[in-house]
């Protein structure tokens, strides 16, 4: 609906604003902003008369004109919105959660290589984290939680083959599913540490397409068990199965507009500070970009 700003604002129950205001923790809502001072309650249909809680959402003032610019549109806001209800499924307490940590995570990126005799395709997450305290940090657990799951089809029709590497981590498809994996690992003070993890699912998905994960990680050290928050990242997770061979007799209907789909959601969530690896973004612009599925049927015939 079109902007409503010619009649007077309906007031945002209190019950309403406080809820809303909890659920981003008294913070922006805007992946990675830290801002908690400076906070207005959106619309994000820029509807001022729907106070339905699904349409509000807190943003701090600088993200706030962001959004009545369209410069973060509905739809990215929409998506922040739904990040918000994931990561309440497994909230940390307040008193463990570093507020200026000696531990800092530095880098952390996707990283695609072969492994064993048929060269399979094996996603890992390189960590580099840095000490920069004067004690000794112990590194106890790495915590993982799926925030959402996409993936795009091919529609081919394959025959499948175990893939016989082993991984280290398994991500679960189910959105708030935490996967933990112990840890025994110190990091010396000045020193900086790169840690590994190989990744594996629980989901068997489409060998030639992609299979994307949205996960929130923490790292959890020392006797306090105090955490770490990593940036946001989309990884792509290769099946247990991989191609033997296939054939395709086309795409089916539906598959065009369901990958287009996930290829805007995605680049969205790309342009929004969202860690994604260079591959997929580029498979995705070229779903983007793609003929719609009319054109796509009306040259098959």
């Amino acid at each position: 609906m079109d902007s409503i700003y010619t009649t007077k604002r309906p007031t945002i129950a209190a019950e309403v604003a406080r809820a809303i205001k909890i659920e981003s923790g008294h913070c922006c809502a805007i992946n990675q902003c830290t801002e908690h001072t400076y906070l207005e309650i959106h619309h994000i249909d820029h509807n001022r008369e729907n106070n339905d809680p699904s349409n509000l959402i807190v943003l701090c003032d600088k993200h706030h004109k962001m959004a009545h610019a369209d410069i973060i549109d509905r739809k990215a806001l929409r998506l922040y919105k739904q990040l918000l209800a994931a990561s309440i499924l497994n909230p940390v307490p307040k008193h463990l959660v570093d507020n200026a940590p000696d531990l800092k995570i530095v880098d952390l990126y996707e990283v695609e290589s072969c492994s064993g005799e048929n060269e399979e395709y094996i996603t890992s997450l390189e960590l580099k984290l840095v000490n920069r305290g004067t004690q000794v940090t112990f590194i106890k657990e790495v915590r993982v939680t799926t925030l959402k799951h996409w993936e795009t089809l091919t529609n081919h029709h394959h025959s499948l083959v175990p893939v016989s590497a082993t991984y280290d981590l398994k991500i679960y498809k189910k959105e708030g599913a935490v996967s933990r994996i112990k840890v025994h690992h110190e990091v010396k003070p000045q020193e900086t540490e790169r840690v590994t993890f190989r990744l594996e699912t629980d989901y068997d998905s489409d060998p030639n397409g992609l299979s994307l994960f949205l996960i929130k990680l923490e790292v959890l050290h020392d006797e306090t068990n105090s955490v770490v928050n990593a940036p946001l990242i989309i990884v792509n997770i290769h099946p247990r199965f991989a191609s033997a061979g296939s054939f395709f007799p086309g795409y089916q209907l539906g598959t065009i507009p369901q990958n287009k789909a996930v290829a805007s959601e995605v680049l969205c969530l790309a342009d929004n500070g969202t860690l994604v690896s260079q591959d997929v973004l580029n498979a995705l612009e070229s779903w983007k970009n793609a003929p719609e599925e009319s054109e796509y049927f009306a040259g098959a015939r």
